[in-house]
């Protein structure tokens, strides 16, 4: 049996593939309007967790969309402006 190759340590930084992703753009809800946001993004302006978007998603209090072939979740900047920050 081969052994496992190695990988020098100081060539780790220069993985594009294993580094982590950028931090998205921070939005502002005044002045951004004509965009999509995921959950998440909209959590962390709205310093609140994730699932109490995913929970007034589901309560119908504020509009989501299913994007793409996975379908996952975005909200229109407009419609969170529109909602408000939700209560915790």
């Amino acid at each position: 049996m081969l052994p496992k190759p190695q990988m020098d340590p100081s060539r780790m930084n220069n993985l594009p593939h294993l580094a982590r992703p950028a931090a998205s753009q921070v939005f502002d809800l005044a002045a951004d309007s004509d965009r999509y946001v995921t959950v998440t993004e909209l959590a962390r302006y709205w310093k609140v967790s994730v699932d109490t978007i995913y929970r007034d998603i589901k309560k119908g209090a504020l509009q989501a969309y299913r994007v793409g072939s996975s379908g996952k979740l975005r909200v229109r900047v407009e419609d969170a402006r529109q909602y408000g920050r939700p209560a915790d």
